[in-house]
Formats: C-alpha cells, structure tokens, sequence
C-alpha cells in the first residue's frame, strides 16, 4: 500500500491542515454547512491513536439524533469528508478515513503532526523542569504554537468544551511561569510581549493586564503602559460598569512616576496634558474637591453677577431597600454623566444614592432638558435597567453669600 503523504494539523487558534507539497496549510471552519464533516475531520485526527466506534461518531455529529438509519448517514458524511478535503487539494483521500470492522480510524500507520499535542508536551516540560533555562528554551517553543485557544469554533460543543478548558488553562499556568522566570532576569521587553499575547487572546485578563503594565514601565515603555491602561479603563466600562482594580491603579501610578516623575519639559508636557483616549468627558471628583470647585465658582459669580449656574441633584429611589443592585445602578449613571455632560463639568457621589453635578452657564429654563437628556441616555444605554432617578435644581446664584470673606 502507497504511504500516504505527512499530515500538519493545527487546532489552536484555528482548524487548518497541510500535505507535503503544499505551499500554505487549508483553513477549515467547523460552523456552518461544512461543519459536520470537519467536525469528523478533526476528532478523528484527535483520537488518531486508537479506532472510534460508528456509535460515538453518531453520539458526536448528531446529538439529538440522525435519523432512522444513523450508520449509513455516517458513511455518506465520511464519504463527504474525503471529498471535501480533495477538493482542497488533498492526494490520497480516500485512504485518510479508514473504516474497518466498526471502527473509524484517521490514516492508520501515517505521520500526522498536531500543534496541540506537541504544545501539551512542551508546556508539561517547561513546567516540570527544575533548570531555569530549559523552562526559558521549551517555553518560548509552546509559546509560539499557542496562536489562540482549542478549535473557538466549536468551544460551545459538548466534546471540546473541556478540552478548550484545559488547553487554555495550561496556556495560563505556562505563562504565569515563563514570565515570573524571565522578570526574574529582567527580561522585561520579553516578558511584556508574552503578556501582550495572552491579553490578545483574554482582553479581561487583570492578572496578564497588570504584568503587562509592570513588564513595559520596566522595559522604559511607560507611555506604552499608560496607553494601555486608558484602553483597559474603557473596555471595563463597556463590558461591566466597573473601573480597575487598585492594582492597576497602582501600576498606572507607577508608570506615570516612571514617565514623568524627573519633572518634564514643554514637548513632555504637552503630552501629558493631550494623553487620554481622545474623548471627552464630566469631570468625577470627590466630595472635598467638588465642595471647592463649587465654592470657587460662587466667587467668581460674586464678582461678576452676570454668572450663572445650576447644581443638579440626582436622587436614585429605592436605594435603601435594594443594596446590591443600587451600585449597579450608581455605576450606570456614573458612565451616562461621563459620556453627556459637557467636557469638565464637575459631579460627585454624595452617599449611596444621589449624583450632585455642577452646571456652569446654566439657568433655570435649561436644566429640565439636561436632567431630560441624561434619564433619555440612561434608558437607551442600558435598557434592561430598573433604575429611576428623581432631578431636582438649585439656582446658584441663590447661594453666593456662601462665598462671602469671612471676619
């Protein structure tokens, strides 16, 4: 019998093979209407060390059942297969999916080369290896094969679901290890490039975030990590209403004293002031530096009675009897008066349930349609809130005594 050509298969990050001969790998998806008949593809070459009953191939294609003739809709599917892959320009299809008394087996007796199989054993290499630089050589070997996590396509499928799991979780436990080695040598531009590829791969990721923010403030990349910080800071948002952690906080802070911390000049500058994501914003402040910013605008509005301004009061109902949701709801519209009010209007959170916003220019005739604006954005952006905020409005110019000199 002709041996038939090596086989590369790849699984992480994406299903795709290769025959000698061929200049560049095929890349296969396991959804939609072909989806089946890689799906066999690829569990067949998984399980390639032993021969699969028609029964579990059955169990596996169609879980809700196949039909009253279930073996014979596995033929025409295996059948299917080996066209398919011809089509692609596979030689030899025919003998790549073998069925012999009851069992299907993937080329028997023919090299197939799998990423997963070769990165499980660098990655338990690199792992168990007490020598610092075998764990430095075999590590950034599994590394570079991890290009994304086991066949996404099928991650939600009952067979990979943990298969996906455990993968990534040696992914995890490999990096974790690689990168705490290479800090160790100060290794940091290194180091960072490795946490930069599993934050790729688990954008929500706080532990790689903050390595990665410490590896590029020691690689002298603090720019870098400050960037990366204001992108983290949005996507939290987006995703949960949540700000980050303290320990990214403090890894921001560290950036910044690397950054800036000699003192600057006008070109340095310039950047910090510009340094942001571009968008603008409401101003949150604390309770004491919202007291002061309201007090300096009461004398400036004493000194010219042409001023106005508006304090907007936002009263969350029901906070006390719902706790748990009323931070929640707080942090929602915490993000509508950062997204609606105008750039560097001042608000702060005064207790559990109330949002006081100084209106700078404001008079009694615009306020309602503020108060409006920001209950109409408060709804559209997150729909399935059960938050009511009740507004109220004082007139500032009614409190300009409060910033008379005192005796």
């Amino acid at each position: 019998m002709r041996e038939i050509a090596h086989i590369r298969a790849t699984m992480l990050g994406w299903f795709a093979l290769q025959q000698t001969g061929m200049k560049e790998p095929r890349m296969v998806s396991l959804a939609g209407r072909s989806g089946r008949l890689w799906t066999l593809v690829a569990y067949l070459i998984l399980h390639r060390d032993r021969g699969i009953p028609a029964q579990e191939l059955i169990d596996l294609l169609w879980p809700d059942g196949s039909g009253s003739n279930p073996a014979s809709t596995l033929q025409n599917n295996a059948s299917r297969a080996r066209n398919a892959m011809a089509t692609l320009g596979f030689s030899d299809t025919k003998g790549m999916i073998r069925y012999e008394n009851g069992l299907y087996r993937w080329v028997p007796g023919t090299d197939t080369w799998l990423d997963v199989d070769v990165f499980e054993d660098l990655a338990r290499r690199a792992l168990e290896t007490p020598d610092p630089e075998e764990l430095r050589t075999l590590g950034r070997e599994a590394a570079d094969l991890y290009q994304g996590d086991f066949l996404p396509d099928a991650a939600d499928e009952l067979w990979c679901t943990d298969l996906h799991a455990y993968y990534r979780s040696l992914f995890v436990r490999l990096f974790r290890r690689l990168v705490q080695e290479l800090m160790r040598t100060q290794e940091y531009a290194e180091a960072a490039a490795l946490c930069a590829q599993a934050v790729h791969l688990d954008p929500l990721s706080e532990e790689f975030n903050l390595l990665l923010m410490q590896n590029l403030t020691r690689s002298h990349q603090a720019q870098q990590a400050l960037d990366h910080y204001e992108a983290l800071q949005k996507l939290y948002q987006e995703s949960y209403g949540l700000t980050p952690s303290p320990e990214l906080e403090a890894a921001r802070l560290t950036a910044s004293q690397e950054l800036y911390g000699g003192g600057m000049g006008p070109a340095a500058l310039e950047t910090f002031l510009l340094a942001g994501d571009g968008e603008s914003r409401a101003l949150a402040c604390d309770n004491g530096t919202f007291r002061e910013i309201v007090l300096l605008y009461l004398r400036s509005m004493r000194r010219d009675p042409d001023l106005k301004a508006q304090l907007l009061m936002l009263c969350l109902e029901g906070w006390e009897a719902q706790p748990e949701k009323n931070a929640v709801y707080m942090q929602q519209m915490k993000l509508i008066l950062q997204g609606c009010l105008r750039s560097g209007d001042p608000f702060t959170q005064i207790g559990a349930g109330q949002y006081w916003v100084l209106l700078p220019g404001a008079g009694s005739e615009t306020h309602s349609a503020i108060a409006q604006r920001l209950q109409q954005a408060m709804h559209q952006r997150f729909a399935q809130s059960s938050a009511v905020f009740q507004t109220r409005a004082i007139d500032l110019r009614g409190m300009v005594h409060l910033a008379e000199p005192k005796d």
